[in-house]
């Protein structure tokens, strides 16, 4: 993500955010300054496929609020479990272990958390991450607050 600033303004807080577990899907990123918030979005297909990115930008001053959202989805667990299930059937063959590793991610990410930016019009952007982010997300949400109430 380019960074461009403009006059007085400065980051005061970057991180990287995974969206999966797996390890060559490109990061979500996310950078608070004093005057808005810039973000980086991966999008993916089918959990595996990077298919493109979206790049936004917040003003602080349109920002309501920040949160962390969590959820349990349990159509995921049934996908994994279903997928689990043909890569034992296939195991004979090395797609097998490919296809059971697949299913364990989905039973992964069926535990969902997102970090959700609300703006002053009501609309809300949510961007899902792995669970094991979510301390680095909730440091990020408890700056962009700070930052928040600073300008009140």
């Amino acid at each position: 993500m380019n960074t461009s600033l403009i006059k007085d303004e400065n980051i005061s807080n970057e991180v990287d955010l995974r969206r999966s577990y797996i390890p060559f899907i490109p990061k979500s990123k996310f950078v608070l300054t004093n005057k808005r918030i810039l973000a980086e979005f991966v999008n993916v297909l089918l959990w595996i496929i990077p298919i493109g990115k979206n790049e936004v930008t917040y003003p602080l001053n349109q920002i309501s609020g920040v949160r962390i959202d969590t959820k349990f989805s349990f159509k995921e667990v049934m996908i994994g479990i279903i997928v689990i299930i043909l890569g034992i059937l296939t195991l004979k063959y090395i797609v097998g272990i490919v296809v059971i590793a697949l299913g364990a991610i989905s039973i992964l990410s069926s535990f969902q958390t997102f970090i959700v930016i609300q703006s002053t019009a009501g609309s809300a952007v949510s961007q899902q991450l792995i669970k094991a982010d979510r301390n680095k997300a909730t440091e990020f949400i408890n700056n962009v607050n700070n930052t928040l109430a600073e300008r009140l």
